[in-house]
């Protein structure tokens, strides 16, 4: 059922594509935090908001697919024995607009980072319990990409990666 619902998001947000606003961030936000409460109580998540950028000109409803998946996951892939910790931050430079996601999760082994944004990529069944199929991030590599903006897994040494959007002159 889960990939279901998985595919009618990922369709219905096809159709949202053109639609570039002003969407607020902090709005935005909070309508994933709104449609993942139970799971966001259940874990006692800790969401951190750092927004230089309050506002992006980008489609609402894509920019919500984008965030509640990336949200979603950080919850679904932390280990149990740790409290979920979220941080969104926003910032522009010159060249663009930026969104970066991270947590403290569980990571992702390097030999198979190559392969995170493949369609039925799952890394984690083996050593935490999570629903999915593997949609997620596909779903939200290719939302990114019809924008015509950039995703990119940025590398840390000790803990999880981070997610960096950037949205590049989107603005103009």
């Amino acid at each position: 059922m889960q990939i279901i619902w998985e595919l009618l998001d990922f369709s219905s947000s096809k159709q949202h594509m053109n639609g570039s606003e002003l969407a607020d961030l902090d709005q935005v936000t909070d309508n994933c935090v709104r449609m993942l409460e139970s799971e966001m109580h259940v874990k006692n998540v800790l969401l951190n908001r750092q927004y230089n950028l309050a506002k992006l000109r980008i489609s609402k409803f894509v920019l919500q697919q984008i965030l509640s998946n990336l949200i979603s996951n950080a919850i679904k892939y932390c280990p149990p024995e740790r409290q979920p910790i979220i941080e969104i931050s926003s910032y522009q430079t010159q060249n663009a607009d930026y969104i970066e996601i991270k947590d403290n999760g569980a990571g992702i082994v390097k030999s198979k980072i190559a392969h995170i944004f493949d369609l039925h990529s799952r890394f984690h069944k083996q050593t935490l319990i999570a629903k999915g199929d593997g949609i997620g991030l596909f779903n939200v590599k290719n939302l990114v990409e019809k924008m015509g903006a950039i995703l990119q897994l940025l590398l840390r040494k000790i803990s999880a990666p981070r997610l960096k959007l950037s949205l590049l002159d989107m603005l103009k």
